[in-house]
């Protein structure tokens, strides 16, 4: 797992206003650099449809299924969790038991966790389908089993 800086998720110059009402939460794009919705839309995985089963699926595959709901990114920071839709649109800010996801979990470091997930409304359910950042560390390196 590799550190790394939370600027590079859009999290430097925080306002602690909400996005959503226009503020500068989470990162507000500088002259020259993209906004930071583009920059969370495309961090999401885009899973492919199995339309024919390989030979070999049962020793080579990773295999997971998909809970109905809508796909969006889960991001914590300072205190706070913020999830965003397929876009990049912040869907909510609520607390959460996550690392940085709420006053009583965060620290006095700055880590930050990104997960790309699926949301279902009906049960208030955030399904985890991969751990992009967990506290300040980047598990890219590491196996689709160990994330």
């Amino acid at each position: 797992a590799q550190k790394i800086g939370a600027a590079g998720w859009g999290f430097a110059g925080s306002s602690g206003a909400s996005e959503a009402q226009g503020g500068g939460t989470m990162g507000e794009a500088q002259e020259g650099e993209e906004h930071p919705r583009v920059m969370f839309a495309r961090q999401l995985q885009h899973p492919e449809w199995m339309t024919d089963v390989p030979q070999d699926l049962q020793h080579n595959w990773f295999v997971m299924p998909r809970p109905e709901g809508q796909r969006c990114l889960v991001v914590t920071s300072k205190g706070r969790t913020v999830v965003r839709g397929r876009t990049g649109a912040v869907l909510c800010m609520t607390s959460t038991g996550l690392p940085e996801g709420s006053h009583a979990t965060a620290a006095a470091r700055s880590d930050f966790c990104v997960l790309d997930a699926i949301w279902h409304e009906p049960n208030s359910t955030l399904y985890i389908c991969d751990v992009l950042v967990w506290r300040g560390y980047s598990p890219g390196g590491c196996g689709a089993g160990v994330r």
